[in-house]
This record gives structure tokens, sequence and C-alpha cells, in this order.
């Protein structure tokens, strides 16, 4: 059995969901986001040649390909989940539509 692993982002109705195909992931409601900003994160040690995730204190962090942006989801109790990106214009334009619908029901 052969498992091709990849990271990927997902926006379904209120719900956000990100991870490393095929075994971790996150999700949490949009509803919980505080702020999104796209940061430069070091590289990564890889687990599975490389693609991989990092655990910190407060969050988690999956990369693929040696990629250096990461998009990053802050949420209200202070955790921060990322993903890195390519492709980074329409992926910020995408996402900051979806910040201004945040900032909407949150007000």
């Amino acid at each position: 059995m052969l498992l091709k692993a990849g990271v990927y982002l997902r926006v379904v109705g209120s719900r956000v969901e990100m991870g490393l195909r095929p075994l971790r992931r996150a999700r949490f409601e949009t509803s919980e986001v505080m702020d999104i900003e796209l940061m430069e994160v070091p590289e990564l040690a890889r687990e599975w040649g490389t693609r991989g995730h990092a655990r910190g204190e407060n969050g988690l962090l999956f990369a693929v390909g040696g990629l250096r942006k990461a998009l990053v989801f802050t949420l209200r109790d202070g955790r921060k989940f990322g993903i890195t990106v390519e492709g980074t214009e329409q992926l910020v334009l995408d996402i900051l539509a979806l910040e201004s619908d945040i900032a909407n029901q949150n007000s």
C-alpha cells in the first residue's frame, strides 16, 4: 500500500480544516479565528522526506516541499495553526475575504 503525503487547507461552511495527509489534521470554527497572517517560517526537520509537521506549546505547523511561507491562523485561546503555501497572492486575497467575513461575524 502506497500512501501519498501532502498538506491541505479547506474551508467548509464555518469550519477550517488543515492537515498533513493522511496523518495529522487540525479543525476549528471560523468564529474561533482572531487573526490570519502570512509568515516566514524556519525550515523543518522532515519526518517523511520533504513533508512534516511541527508541534509547539500553543499550536501546530504543517509543512511541505521546503516552502518557507506559512498561512497562520491565531485562535482566540492563543493557539496558532499554520500551513506552508505556494501561490500566495491569490490565497492571501481569498483569506482576506474570509478574514473580513470573520470580522463581520465577531462584531
